[in-house]
């Protein structure tokens, strides 16, 4: 009896072994994933630990939820990414790197006063890569508390002067918004300095060079434009900020050049393709032009003024039938009559073309009963 009670605890001893075996090469898989960035995956094993039946260790616990709140982070998964914390906290872990965690999963969802109570609870901590001070600097500037952001960025800047470029790069913006652009220029280019050979040092040379633009010092902000896209080709700003500069000295082709590579990078930026239809508008080419208002309204359907544009070009380009249709969108849009009274003329002109002179009257009338003088003009030439 002894050896068969005996076989059954060591069977059931193995057993339990093996399955912690199972759970701590799942756990091994979901950091290896975490490293090689296949976050939802990472997850996925983590996921799969908890959902087990069986009891695990405190410690253990917090091992799973850390990586999977470390998987969530990286999919911007802040609700969930809060819960882990919370869940961590209850299992009894109150370090000053999980409270670190909380706040940010509340800093990224919004919730910025709990966020604030949270960080000015680690200001005095020793926790050495934790800048709580940085922290709160950064969700009053969000807020819009400019001054309480500048006392938390000199406050960080303070208690770090070196190795805190970040805090350097922010503090400058503000200066920049306020127009002090003396103090702007030293904080940037101290952030400059400290991030001598990292990827973050474009962000303050584009930074730079905006100032520089204020200053009306345009040499030296194309120089930090370049330097910037020398180190991080990815970045939109400074081609923009290239672009924008170029235009202004009429150089077209260069304004072009770096707008495109703008919109390369980021597709959404419609003020990019403003101003490149009027660069386009002044070199006549409406091809091109057709181009920047059909992606303005990609992503803005209900841009009128777009549809205005690109109707009243369709027209030049004998295409009646496209220019009618962005004409017909305004005129049947729910917006007020009087902003529809050119674009009525600008139809009319099209029926005229297509010789259809009831309609191009109708529609002369119209745009004159709300207010556009200039059509009478047109309804004196052809609708007697």
């Amino acid at each position: 009896m002894k050896n068969i009670l005996l076989s059954l605890f060591i069977i059931g001893f193995l057993f339990c072994s093996c399955k912690e075996e199972v759970k701590e090469d799942l756990l091994t898989k979901a950091w290896e994933e975490i490293n090689n960035e296949n976050y939802q995956l990472a997850e996925e094993y983590c996921n799969r630990i908890l959902s087990s039946s069986d009891t695990l260790p405190v410690d253990s616990l917090k091992e799973i939820y850390l990586a999977r709140h470390s998987a969530r982070v990286m999919q911007d998964k802040w609700q969930l990414c809060l819960e882990d914390c919370q869940k961590m906290i209850e299992l009894g872990d109150t370090s000053n790197s999980t409270k670190s965690m909380l706040g940010q999963a509340h800093y990224f969802l919004k919730n910025y006063d709990t966020a604030i109570e949270l960080y000015k609870g680690l200001i005095d901590s020793d926790l050495k890569d934790l800048e709580a001070n940085f922290q709160i600097g950064d969700i009053y500037r969000l807020k819009n508390e400019t001054d309480s952001a500048y006392k938390y960025y000199t406050a960080s800047i303070e208690k770090r002067p070196i190795n805190n470029a970040l805090a350097y790069n922010r503090r400058g913006r503000l200066y920049s918004e306020d127009k002090l652009y003396k103090e702007a220029l030293l904080d940037f280019d101290s952030a400059i300095s400290q991030l001598e050979g990292s990827e973050h040092q474009c962000l303050a040379y584009t930074l730079r060079g905006e100032v520089y633009y204020q200053l009306e010092e345009i040499d030296k902000a194309l120089r930090d434009f370049d330097n910037s896209i020398e180190l991080c080709q990815d970045l939109v700003s400074p081609y923009y900020h290239k672009g924008f500069i170029y235009a202004q000295q009429n150089q077209k082709s260069a304004a072009l050049e770096n707008y495109k590579k703008a919109v390369d990078l980021d597709s959404t930026r419609l003020d990019i393709y403003w101003n490149m239809s009027r660069i386009y508008k002044k070199l006549g080419n409406k091809q091109e032009l057709i181009y920047c208002y059909s992606a303005i309204l990609k992503q803005e359907p209900a841009n009128y003024s777009a549809l205005e544009l690109r109707g009243f070009i369709y027209s030049h380009l004998g295409d009646y039938e496209s220019a009618i249709k962005d004409f017909d969108k305004i005129i049947n849009a729910d917006i007020e009559e009087t902003d529809k009274d050119q674009t009525y003329e600008l139809r009319g002109i099209v029926y005229l073309r297509l010789d259809k002179d009831e309609q191009a009257c109708n529609d002369f009338y119209k745009s004159v009963s709300l207010g556009n003088k200039e059509a009478q003009r047109r309804i004196d030439l052809v609708c007697k």
